[in-house]
């Protein structure tokens, strides 16, 4: 269930926060999904180092979240600028 925390904060913050802090926040959320999937994997009957392999799956998805909210600000924001033209 904490895997799908920085997806979904990571479009949020890119619609909304500044770059920076929308970064910052994101690298925040998946260590806390990287450190949950890990500390819980053996609860799931698997090993540590299987949530490991899930954390590290996580990441590019993460970073994919972040980058697509930061797309859709950019297209947003250049539509406001084409319609005030």
């Amino acid at each position: 269930m904490f895997a799908i925390i920085p997806l979904i904060t990571g479009v949020a913050l890119g619609l909304t926060a500044p770059r920076r802090t929308a970064v910052i926040a994101q690298i925040v959320f998946y260590m806390l999904a990287a450190a949950a999937l890990i500390a819980t994997a053996p609860q799931h009957d698997a090993s540590r180092a299987g949530g490991v392999a899930l954390a590290l799956g996580l990441l590019p998805l993460a970073a994919l979240s972040l980058g697509a909210g930061l797309l859709l600000r950019a297209r947003r924001q250049g539509a406001k600028i084409a319609d005030a033209t």
